[in-house]
């Protein structure tokens, strides 16, 4: 079971910016979460492009 995020819901935009090559530290601040939350996000929902 997976905790809530402020990103659920968020996945296909993050795998689309992912796919525009936008950097996840760019893509964090669009998003308003540090880096390593967008990290544990991407590693725990297993976006992969």
């Amino acid at each position: 079971m997976l905790g809530k995020s402020r990103l659920d819901g968020r996945e296909a935009e993050i795998k689309t910016l992912l796919a525009k090559r936008v950097s996840k530290v760019s893509l964090a601040r669009i998003l308003d979460v540090s880096p390593p939350t967008l990290s544990r996000f991407i590693k725990s929902r297993k976006i992969v492009l």
